[in-house]
C-alpha cells in the first residue's frame, strides 16, 4: 500500500497549516524562495522522472529550503529530533540487536532537520490517498507528541523511498520495531491509568501514532513485523478503544471546531483500525478481532469538512450536512447491504454513500467473506454474501460516477476497492465449485508471509470458474 501511495502524484503544492505559521512571521532575504511560488501547480515534477532527494543543499525540492523557517522554529524541531533519537536509544538497552539498526538510520540522516521537514511536506501532500486520520489544519510537529512525529515522519520516509529507489535507506527492520515498542510502551501505559483518547489530546495522539505504525509494518515485507501487529499490537490498540467505547462515538450538535476536530478524529482512528484489521485478515488469514457490528459510531465526515482550516470555515461547511440520514454506522450500513429487502427507499438512502464511505465499508462486508471461508455456514449465506456484493458494486458505480473527472485520479489505494470486492465474489465461486481446494490461501490458515495471498491472486484471480490451472 504504501508503495501505491508514493507513486500516486503530489495532489496540491498548497502549503502545510505549520508553514504558513512560521510564514507569518519569517522576514524574506536573498537566498530563499517566495512561497507564493509554490501555488502554481508543480505537482507532475515528482512523477516524471526521479529527483535526486540526497543534496539537502541544492535541490530545488528540498523544502527545508523552500520554506525558509524562522531559527527558533528550527531549533524548537532539532531539539526534539535530537530527544526523540536518545529515546529510541535507551530502549535498545534491552534489545541491543535493535541497536545496530538505530546507528545505521542515524549515519544516513534520517535524524536530521532537513529530513524532518522534507517528508512531513511529502506525507501531508499525500495525505488524500491513504490514511485520513491526521488534521493536518491543526497539526504542529513542534507541538504534537514525539510518537505521533516520529510515526508521520517514518511513513512520509516510505512514501519517499517507495517513490525515488536512489534516495538514502533511512529505514530498516529495527528502527520500524524500535518506534513500534516506543509507541505502544506509552499506550499501554496510558491505557494502564485509564487515560481515555476522548478526553486526553495526548493519548488520541498516541492512538494516531499506533495506527499508523500497524500500518507501516503490516505493509512492510518482513514477516515477524506483520505477525506481530496482527497477534500483539492492534489487540492492544483495539482494547484501548473499546475501553473508552470509541466504536460508539458520534458527533454531538452545536460542538465547536475544536471538539469537533477531536471527536472526529477518534472516529478516524477507530476506522483505520478496523480497516488494518480487515486488510490482514485478506492478506494473512489473520481472524479480525473487530465485528462490524459493534462499529456503531458515525461513519466518518465529509473530506471537505475534515479539511475546514478554521472554526468560520468549519461551520459554513457543516451546516445541516454532519448529522448523517441512515444509514450512519457501518454496522447500519454492513446489516442493510446484507438484508434480504433492499427496497427503493433503501436503495436511494445507500446511494447517498460516498467513494470513501465505501471503501470503508468494503471492510465490513470483508469480515463477512472471511466468516464464509472459515466456518462452517448453511447453503444460504453465499447467496446473501453475492447479493451484497452486487449491491455494493452498484453503490460504488454510483458514487465513482458523481466524482468529478478531473478529481479521480486522486483516489489512491480507494481506487483498488472494487478489485478487492471482484476478488471476494471469485474466492465465493471457488470455494463452491472447489476448483481452488489445494490453494495455501484456501486452507484458511493464518500466514504472514503475502507470498500465499499473491500466489492465489496470481493464479485464481483473473481466471473465470471451470478454467483455472491445478
Amino acid at each position: 500500500m504504501d508503495a501505491i501511495v508514493a507513486r500516486e502524484p503530489e495532489r496540491t503544492s498548497e502549503i502545510p497549516a505549520w508553514k504558513q505559521r512560521e510564514t507569518e512571521t519569517v522576514g524574506w532575504s536573498s537566498g530563499t524562495v517566495d512561497p507564493r511560488f509554490l501555488l502554481f501547480d508543480l505537482s507532475d515534477m515528482l512523477l516524471d522522472e526521479p529527483q535526486d532527494y540526497g543534496d539537502t543543499e541544492n535541490n530545488p525540492l528540498q523544502f527545508s529550503g523552500i520554506f525558509g523557517p524562522s531559527t527558533d522554529s528550527i531549533d524548537a524541531l532539532s531539539t526534539r529530533i535530537v530527544t526523540l533519537s536518545n529515546i529510541l536509544q535507551g530502549l535498545t538497552t534491552n534489545k541491543p540487536h535493535l541497536g545496530e539498526g538505530l546507528d545505521q538510520s542515524c549515519q544516513r540522516g534520517f535524524f536530521t532537520t532537513s529530513h524532518f521537514q522534507h517528508v512531513l511536506v511529502f506525507f501531508f501532500r499525500r495525505r488524500h490517498y491513504h490514511q485520513d486520520t491526521i488534521h493536518w489544519p491543526t497539526f504542529d510537529p513542534e507541538k504534537v507528541s514525539l510518537h505521533l512525529l516520529l510515526a508521520v515522519v517514518l511513513t512520509g520516509t516510505v512514501y519517499l523511498q517507495c517513490l525515488n529507489q536512489s534516495s538514502p535507506s533511512y529505514i530498516n527492520t529495527p528502527l520500524l520495531e524500535l518506534a513500534e515498542k516506543y509507541v505502544y510502551k506509552e499506550l499501554k501505559e496510558l491505557s494502564g491509568q485509564d487515560v481515555s483518547p476522548v478526553t486526553s489530546q495526548h493519548m488520541l495522539e498516541i492512538c494516531q501514532a499506533a495506527v499508523l505504525m500497524n500500518t507501516l509494518e503490516g505493509s512492510a515485507n518482513h514477516i515477524e513485523a506483520r505477525r506481530r501487529i496482527a497477534s500483539k499490537r492492534i489487540p492492544t490498540l483495539v482494547a484501548t478503544l473499546r475501553k473508552s467505547n470509541m466504536m460508539s462515538l458520534k458527533h454531538e450538535p452545536g460542538k465547536s471546531w475544536q471538539d469537533f476536530v477531536h471527536r472526529e478524529t477518534c472516529m478516524r482512528v477507530v476506522t483505520w483500525t478496523f480497516m488494518n484489521d480487515s486488510l490482514l485478515g485478506l492478506f494473512c488469514n489473520h481472524p479480525p478481532i473487530i465485528t462490524s457490528k459493534e462499529m456503531t459510531g458515525d461513519l466518518p465526515c465529509p473530506s471537505d469538512i475534515w479539511e475546514a482550516d478554521s472554526s468560520l470555515v468549519f461551520q459554513e461547511r457543516s451546516r445541516y450536512r454532519l448529522t448523517r440520514s441512515y444509514p450512519s454506522s457501518c454496522s447500519e450500513a454492513i446489516a442493510g447491504m446484507l438484508d434480504e429487502e433492499w427496497t427503493p427507499a433503501t436503495r436511494d438512502s445507500f446511494g447517498k454513500l460516498d467513494h470513501s464511505d465505501l471503501f470503508y465499508l468494503s471492510s465490513g462486508l470483508g469480515r463477512h467473506i472471511f466468516h464464509y471461508r472459515t466456518s462452517v455456514v448453511s447453503p444460504d449465506y453465499s447467496k446473501m454474501l453475492l447479493r451484497a456484493l452486487d449491491r455494493w458494486d452498484s453503490l460504488w458505480m454510483d458514487a465513482f460516477e458523481r466524482i468529478p473527472e478531473d478529481e479521480r485520479r486522486w483516489l489512491g489505494i480507494g481506487k483498488h476497492t472494487p478489485e478487492v470486492m471482484a476478488l471476494s465474489r471469485r474466492t465465493i465461486e471457488l470455494i463452491e465449485s472447489g476448483e481452488a481446494k489445494n490453494s495455501a490461501y484456501l486452507q484458511d490458515i493464518a500466514c504472514y508471509d503475502t507470498a500465499v495471498f499473491h500466489d492465489f491472486v496470481q493464479k485464481y484471480g483473473q481466471e473465470s470458474p471451470g478454467t483455472a490451472k491445478n
